[in-house]
């Protein structure tokens, strides 16, 4: 109903058995009112700051978590198992793909996909893992 005089033609017509029908279609058109004019505008508030969250133009990527295991860096010439995280200490959910990276080769190509994963996830900063 787009007014009040289409709800009152519904209700001349018989459309509406008794006064029930009539307060409840009152009530939606009056919170389908009010959503129409909320829900738009929490709905884009919340996407844009998603998007904020994950504009992430430089990711930094450091060697803190596998130097405090093994006491140096790990050897980046070599072809191996890398692994990276966005947390600089505790546990890592190894199910949940915006916690953990992992992908084998050369460090030098596991670093550019760890950095796009990381822009992806809205993350700055990266760990090599132990």
């Amino acid at each position: 109903m787009n007014n009040l005089k289409d709800l009152a033609d519904k209700i001349f017509s018989g459309d509406y058995a008794n006064s029930e029908e009539v307060f409840n279609a009152i009530m939606k058109e009056k919170i389908d009112e009010r959503l129409g004019d909320i829900v738009p505008t929490l709905f884009s508030e919340a996407t844009d700051k998603k998007k904020e969250e994950k504009k992430v133009t430089k990711v930094e990527v450091r060697f803190d978590r596998h130097v405090r295991t093994h006491g140096k860096n790990p050897n980046v010439s070599a072809d191996a198992f890398w692994a990276f995280t966005h947390k600089n200490t505790g546990h890592v959910d190894h199910k949940n793909e915006k916690e953990l990276y992992h992908v084998n080769g050369k460090f030098s190509d596991a670093k550019k996909t760890a950095i796009d994963w990381a822009k992806k996830h809205g993350h700055d900063t990266i760990y090599v893992m132990e």
